[in-house]
């Protein structure tokens, strides 16, 4: 009935239901779920029917053995796209909170501390810093200017908060077998250079404490080389030299 009567319809509507039927073939692509474990992660998503390998639509990320979401999102053939938001370890507080564009991060990102308190807003499109609440954190790390005679106005920070820093290093931390037996406890501070494009590199023991704690404590600062924002001096960004603690104590 319907191929009948579109024999009659004008050209120009022709056209637009030709339009519509093209743009409605776009989007509605098929999908499948798909469930992919790899160690102790869990990914859960939606994938292209005509090539599997293709991400396209909700996604989910999970941690550990009993299975901690991390993060979730949306995916558009392929790459992530939309809003996405990234979890505190125990899946149910929210760490960070953005949009991604063709991968990529765009436009205000909201970071939160273990409370749920705003710490940190941070601008990927204009890459400014929108907001960095104190935190004591920050107040451990020590920043000195790479440039002769020349004085911080602020030191690097970590896009995510300190918070996120000092989470990460508990969580992946060690202690070294030997510096358990040779009751070896302390602080161990690794350097490392923020340029002034926020790439770090350069990483350093600055103090030890040895027994393999400053093996230890190197590896995992070398866990977060990327999203740094360059200290500033008159408003300009600059490289810096940062110090970083990581302390090992027995309970």
């Amino acid at each position: 009935m319907f191929v009948g009567y579109t024999r009659y319809l004008p050209m120009k509507y022709l056209i637009c239901l030709g339009l519509i039927s093209i743009s409605v073939t776009g989007y509605g692509q098929q999908t499948k779920k798909v469930t992919e474990h790899r160690g102790n992660s869990k990914e859960q998503y939606s994938a292209l029917k005509t090539d599997p390998k293709v991400k396209h639509g909700p996604y989910a990320r999970y941690e550990g053995q009993s299975g901690q979401l991390a993060e979730r999102g949306y995916y558009r053939n392929g790459v992530r796209d939309s809003i996405w938001t990234e979890y505190h370890w125990g899946g149910s507080k929210v760490r960070a909170r953005g949009k991604y564009r063709n991968n990529e991060k765009v436009g205000e990102w909201q970071a939160y501390d273990y409370k749920g308190e705003l710490v940190q807003r941070f601008d990927y499109t204009k890459r400014q810093l929108l907001l960095d609440k104190p935190n004591p954190w920050a107040e451990k790390v020590t920043a000195k200017s790479l440039g002769a005679g020349a004085t911080l106005d602020s030191k690097p920070t970590y896009i995510g908060g300190w918070d996120a820093v000092f989470r990460t290093i508990g969580m992946n931390v060690r202690y070294p077998a030997q510096a358990l037996r040779s009751n070896i406890q302390g602080e161990v501070r690794v350097a490392f250079t923020v340029d002034a494009d926020g790439k770090a590199s350069g990483f350093r023991v600055a103090k030890g404490i040895g027994g393999g704690c400053d093996e230890e404590s190197l590896r995992v600062i070398q866990m977060i080389t990327d999203g740094w924002f360059p200290a500033q001096v008159d408003g300009q960004p600059v490289a810096a030299e940062l110090e970083v603690p990581v302390s090992f104590s027995i309970r």
